[in-house]
């Protein structure tokens, strides 16, 4: 028997399966939220190759593994990185990228030494550009904007790094 939860977007209610009590979510729900055309039909892939790619640049391993999955979720394919270094050898090959999600806090990742390697890079200068700090401020967004930052959003801010993701989602299947 499921118990109905009547109050929380998203979650149908709980249950007992193998004893243990387990949380019923509905994906009803959360299926538009991540694919808004996912009940009309296939979709469609994008024609250049690597399109699909986003690409990580975040020195904390906890924090890589916290957005491979929204990135996925989005639609995209998470490519992680811990520092510049790393960063500027996936860069080199793939042909283009989507997306780069870079820590622009931290010298040890190197965020804005790779935003500028993005840039200079034709390949990549169409790719949008997020930035993640701890506590997004202005002076760092003004750096941001200075090296080519599209936006600056906090790292566990999941769902403003999610609605950037499908907003870019969705004008990829308006261009195709």
């Amino acid at each position: 028997d499921i118990e109905l939860a009547n109050h929380e977007p998203g979650v149908l209610g709980s249950a007992v399966l193998g004893g243990r009590a387990t949380e019923m979510i509905d994906l009803a729900h959360y299926l538009p939220q991540a694919f808004p055309d996912w009940l009309h039909g296939q979709r469609q892939p994008l024609a250049q190759a690597g399109a699909r790619d986003v690409l990580i640049v975040e020195q904390s391993t906890f924090l890589r593994e916290m957005l491979a999955p929204v990135v996925k979720a989005a639609g995209f394919h998470p490519v992680c990185c811990a520092n510049a270094t790393e960063a500027r050898a996936a860069l080199q090959a793939r042909p283009a990228l989507r997306a780069i999600i870079v820590d622009v806090e931290h010298e040890a990742s190197g965020g804005l030494a790779v935003i500028e390697a993005v840039r200079a890079d034709r390949r990549h200068r169409g790719a949008l550009i997020l930035g993640l700090a701890s506590v997004p401020h202005a002076g760092l967004m003004a750096a941001g904007l200075d090296a080519g930052l599209g936006d600056l959003i906090a790292k566990f801010d999941r769902h403003s790094l999610m609605a950037a993701l499908r907003a870019l989602a969705s004008q990829d299947r308006d261009a195709a």
